[in-house]
């Protein structure tokens, strides 16, 4: 380097370079960390981004969001597509692929997926139990595939999940059989 950079000679000696370190925010998951429904830049993952990076910065390291969230996505289409334009064809390949390429150096991941499984298991006043049964189960098979090759990928990166907010609470004025159902979405077995 030449010049007065923050590498020049000073007094027969280099100066050392102030380094400041890139660390990564990974978001994955569907809608909610895509931000669809919320105005541009108000989502979750923004929010959690800006308040992480100023964190950061007085750490020394300068945060940079790869978010790789597919509206739509189910933990089926995490695992093996379809679902958003992906070099490796899946959310999961490709977040497993970004933290084999940055190892240490992302900070931490954040997943919200499973709603999409069962979201479209009602119409109307109707729900369809099986389809909740069968996202539910699809679900309980599919998260842990994604959390071991999340964490294969990522080594000691913190994974966090992200919680949703309930949109089946309407189902509870359905009656009876609302409630099971419900209970049986939410995890939920009173109000």
């Amino acid at each position: 380097m030449s010049g007065g950079g923050a590498g020049a000679a000073i007094g027969g000696q280099r100066a050392k370079a102030a380094t400041t370190r890139t660390e990564y925010y990974l978001a994955l998951g569907d809608s909610l960390a895509a931000g669809v429904g919320s105005p541009d830049g108000k989502g979750y993952v923004p929010d959690l981004f800006k308040k992480a990076s100023k964190k950061s910065k007085k750490e020394h390291a300068s945060l940079v969001l790869e978010n790789l969230a597919c509206s739509g996505a189910t933990t089926g289409s995490m695992i093996d597509g379809p679902g958003c334009d992906y070099s490796t064809g899946t959310q999961l390949g490709d977040a497993e692929a970004f933290l084999e390429a940055h190892p240490g150096q992302t900070a931490f991941v954040t997943i919200d997926i499973g709603a999409n499984d069962v979201d479209d298991c009602t119409s109307g006043t109707t729900i369809n139990e099986t389809c909740v049964t069968n996202g539910l189960n699809a679900v309980s098979t599919n998260l842990p595939v994604i959390l071991s090759g999340l964490t294969s990928a990522g080594g000691t990166t913190p994974i966090v999940g992200m919680s949703y907010y309930d949109p089946f609470l309407a189902a509870w004025l359905l009656g009876a059989a609302g409630r099971r159902w419900r209970n049986r979405v939410s995890g939920c077995s009173t109000i």
